[in-house]
């Protein structure tokens, strides 16, 4: 899929130093998942699936789209939806 102009703006520059916060989704580069950054221990970066579960180790992460978090949103309200 083709990226638009406004998620070209929003990649993050090899030179420029980001950080995620506590939570922030991420996509993980490996799986192409998203996750929400849990944190880096002893040299590894953590995410765990959005809403909550089992955390799981990354090679790499990038910053999310606004649709790309948007739509992981959505995917959780949906489960929360069909839950018992």
């Amino acid at each position: 899929m083709p990226e638009t102009a406004q998620e070209q703006t929003e990649v993050v520059a090899p030179f420029e130093r980001w950080k995620p916060a506590l939570h922030e989704i991420v996509i993980d580069t490996h799986s192409n998942k998203p996750g929400e950054y849990m944190g880096k221990e002893l040299g590894v970066t953590w995410l765990r699936p959005v809403g909550g579960g089992i955390e799981w180790p990354t090679e790499g992460f990038r910053r999310a789209t606004q649709e790309e978090v948007m739509r992981a949103k959505v995917a959780l309200e949906n489960r929360r939806s069909v839950a018992p």
